[in-house]
């Protein structure tokens, strides 16, 4: 039975109980901690999940536990002040006010979920639509710091780009609200204002009128970073891209792009066939291919890119013609494609671990995704960035050592393998409960790695397994 605040005034001013995870919490469940939400402790909720019963707040969110939930949670990873202002107002919506509003009436206004009521200044800082990202605190070698989150429509280049410039210490985020939002229009300001300091020196040389063009025409492009990025790579080196405007940016800021999707010079016949061209090249030639009658007497797989331009027939015989594509190649650069569709390749991985220096910091495309890559004792590490991380302090880096993937192997900040600790943790936990090593092996080959990262929980689903001591 949850807990009735009629009497609240008379009560503590925090309450500790547990959450949904497992982890005891301690909640501010006064008054004025919780009046700026509208909602108090005991108040009966309705959420995207469900009714529930408002705990308190704690890490400046608004906690519930969900009917039939063991423990207290903040809905969707996402109820903090800022984004309740832009919660449509069938999102979250009062039941029943167990709290007496006679008590609270002097603390002023409380928020009113409805948009009518929202000004446009702080529906924009509160939408993640208008450009608002979140941002996580992290501690590196004793000094604290913070990246820019990603969601799954972020502007990957600029986090990218912000989360470099984070690490190498170059800028720092103001956030909004409780310090943990961050708007696009400050990451472009943070790194326009890195971009004059870093060239300031220049301004007086002789040329110092072409380095200002530079650092204008750099900030300039810093906006459409945020939307994305087109890239045509080419095969045979990660810094093999066609160049573009947005490249000025990235040799402005210091910030090599790399990929591995490159191809293994010991297979001579894909060398061969790809040679120099770029990932836009051998689209054409194998839309030409697919295009030529004689094409269609061999089975071949579907195009990597079925939007891809496909080449305009001559309207004239004097007009310049390409030179005609081999079908055995094509063939071969079809299948290539198609078997490195993930945008990685083993050989790719052996050149990103010699080419990077220790501790460098480069931006890492891969799945037309860009992300912050860097090596640290000969391994890659790729940084951890996914809104779903943002409350695991031990989760930093993930380890890039495989095309395929498989089993993530997380590390913290400074590269401690977090995965390995909590696994030893689980696996000395069931050993006390009389468990046979061989058994707890077997039981945790079926715990998904993310789960690893929550020992509680990994220890219940391999107990699941086990069945009882034997």
């Amino acid at each position: 039975r949850q807990p009735c605040f009629h009497n609240r005034h008379n009560m503590a001013e925090t309450v500790t109980k547990t959450t949904r995870e497992g982890k005891v919490q301690t909640f501010d469940i006064s008054a004025q901690g919780c009046h700026k939400f509208g909602f108090y402790p005991g108040d009966r909720v309705t959420t995207p999940k469900g009714n529930a019963t408002v705990v308190g707040t704690a890490d400046g969110f608004l906690w519930v536990q969900i009917d039939g939930d063991s423990g207290a949670s903040f809905w969707n990873n996402a109820l903090n002040y800022e984004q309740l202002l832009a919660l449509e107002p069938v999102g979250f919506s009062l039941i029943e006010a167990v709290y007496p509003r006679s008590k609270i009436a002097s603390l002023g206004p409380v928020v009113e979920i409805d948009r009518s009521l929202i000004t446009p200044s702080v529906e924009n800082i509160a939408s993640e639509k208008h450009g608002v990202y979140k941002l996580k605190k992290l501690t590196i070698g004793g000094k604290p710091t913070s990246i820019v989150l990603q969601n799954e429509n972020g502007p990957c280049p600029l986090i990218a780009i912000c989360n470099i410039l984070l690490m190498r210490g170059l800028i720092t985020l103001q956030g909004e609200g409780n310090g943990n939002l961050i708007t696009v229009n400050n990451m472009m300001d943070s790194v326009s204002a890195y971009l004059f300091s870093a060239h300031s020196e220049k301004l007086d040389l002789a040329n110092g009128e072409e380095w200002m063009k530079k650092i204008e025409r750099s900030s300039e492009l810093l906006p459409a970073l945020q939307f994305g990025l087109d890239v045509n790579c080419t095969f045979r080196d990660i810094e093999g891209f066609e160049r573009t405007d947005a490249t000025l940016v990235f040799e402005m800021l210091n910030i090599r792009m790399v990929h591995g999707w490159l191809v293994d010079p010991a297979d001579r016949a894909v060398a061969d066939a790809v040679g120099s061209s770029s990932y836009n090249d051998l689209i054409i030639k194998v839309v030409s291919l697919d295009s030529t009658p004689s094409a269609s007497s061999t089975p071949t797989p579907t195009s990597p890119s079925p939007s891809a331009p496909s080449p305009s027939p001559s309207s004239s015989s004097d007009a310049p013609t390409d030179p005609p594509v081999d079908p055995l190649q094509a063939h071969i650069i079809q299948e290539f494609l198609t078997r490195t569709s993930s945008q990685l390749t083993t050989y790719g991985i052996l050149q990103l671990q010699h080419r990077l220096q220790e501790r460098e910091m480069v931006l890492f495309f891969r799945n037309n995704h860009f992300s912050t890559l860097t090596k640290h004792n000969g391994a890659l590490y790729t940084l951890v960035t996914d809104v779903g991380f943002e409350r695991e302090r031990n989760i930093t880096w993930e380890q890039l050592d495989s095309v395929e993937g498989g089993g993530s192997i997380f590390h913290d900040a400074d590269f401690s393998n977090t995965g390995a600790a909590k696994r030893e943790e689980v696996v000395n936990t069931l050993l006390l409960m009389g468990f046979s090593l061989d058994k707890i092996e077997t039981a945790l080959k079926t715990v998904p790695p993310e789960v690893m990262n929550n020992a509680d929980e990994a220890i219940s689903r391999c107990i699941q397994n086990l069945g009882p001591v034997a």
